[in-house]
């Protein structure tokens, strides 16, 4: 995560990273919302189907706890 910070820094953009413990979309929220961030990027699995219906649950969770934009990265396909 920090290397990917620093590369955000590098290219003249405020970026932190941080690590977060315990219930996952709750805990990114938190973290979210007490930093005042502008903007959430976070990571796709990249499931499909009934999968997509169980790891999802936690971007959902967390886009409506937040009040920022989400932008999700999906794991590149091969």
């Amino acid at each position: 995560m920090q290397h990917y910070s620093d590369q955000l820094k590098e290219l003249g953009y405020n970026a932190e990273a941080k690590l977060g413990f315990g219930k996952t979309a709750r805990e990114i929220a938190r973290i979210v919302n007490e930093t005042q961030s502008e903007l959430l990027v976070i990571g796709a699995h990249g499931h499909r189907g009934f999968s997509d219906f169980i790891y999802g649950e936690t971007i959902n969770n967390v886009r409506h706890r937040i009040k920022v934009p989400v932008l999700v990265v999906n794991k590149p396909r091969v």
